[in-house]
C-alpha cells in the first residue's frame, strides 16, 4: 500500500509500533492515519486514543485481516471513519479521507524514517 501510494503522488510514512507514532506525533501530523488493527506493541486502535489525547482530528481507517463484529463495533465506537478487511483497494480509501477532510491530498503527511 505504501508504494502504490506513493507512486500516486502521496507522502507516506510507515511505522511498525505505536511507540514511533506517539514519538512523530510529536513533531507534526498526517491529513489521515491508516493502521492495522494488530501491531506488535500494542492494539492499533490505541492510535485513535493517542489522537485524541494531542487534539488531532484526522480520518483513523483500521484495516484487519482478521475481522470480527464485536472488533468492528469497537472500532466505530472509537471512533474510526472506516474499517476495512484487509485486502481492500488503495482506491477505496484515498476518496473515503478526502472527503472527510475535505480535500484531495488526504494521505499527505512527512516523508518516511
Amino acid at each position: 500500500m505504501q508504494a502504490r501510494a506513493s507512486r500516486r503522488g502521496y507522502e507516506v510514512e510507515c511505522f511498525e509500533r505505536v511507540q514511533a507514532v506517539d514519538e512523530a506525533l510529536a513533531s507534526g501530523h498526517p491529513q489521515a492515519f491508516i493502521t492495522d488493527i494488530r501491531l506488535p506493541d500494542a492494539d492499533g486502535l490505541s492510535v485513535v486514543d493517542m489522537l485524541a489525547r494531542r487534539s488531532i482530528a484526522i480520518p483513523v481507517i483500521a484495516m484487519t485481516a482478521y475481522s470480527n463484529l464485536d472488533q468492528a463495533v469497537s472500532a466505530f465506537q472509537k471512533g474510526v471513519f472506516e474499517y476495512l478487511p484487509k485486502t481492500f483497494d488503495l482506491d477505496q480509501v484515498i476518496p473515503w479521507s478526502s472527503a472527510r477532510r475535505g480535500q484531495e491530498d488526504g494521505f499527505r503527511s512527512r516523508p518516511q524514517r
